[in-house]
Order: C-alpha cells, then sequence, then structure tokens
C-alpha cells in the first residue's frame, strides 16, 4: 500500500495533489486491546493443550456400538 501518491479513482483533489493515507503502526495489536506478542502466544498454546485434552479424554472412553 503506497502512503503518498495521486489519486485517479477519488476526484475530490485536484489533478497533481499528493493523498497521505494514515496508517496503524506497524504490530499484531491494531485494534482497541493492545497485547503482547507473548499473551497472544500463551492463548494460542493453551487453546491447543484444551484441545489435545479433550480428544484425550474422548478416546479414553469406551466406544457404545
Amino acid at each position: 500500500m503506497r502512503e503518498a501518491g495521486l489519486n485517479p479513482i477519488g476526484a475530490r483533489e485536484p489533478p497533481g495533489v499528493t493523498v497521505v493515507a494514515e496508517r496503524p503502526p506497524p504490530g499484531l495489536a491494531r485494534g482497541v486491546f493492545v497485547v503482547t506478542p507473548l499473551a497472544v502466544e500463551l492463548v494460542a498454546l493453551s487453546l491447543v493443550l484444551v484441545t489435545f485434552a479433550y480428544y484425550a479424554l474422548r478416546l479414553r472412553r469406551p466406544r457404545r456400538r
């Protein structure tokens, strides 16, 4: 994405005027909640562990027919 340049679609500015598009700061947390990358990794790891535990408990049950 270009930050400055001509705006050929919008025709609001006269020809030759540059438009600057404002962008959020780089990084994963660009929304309402700002968290550290470590917190994101911990949540992802906990979801993986909970999923493995769920399937491990399901496999221990005797199967009914």
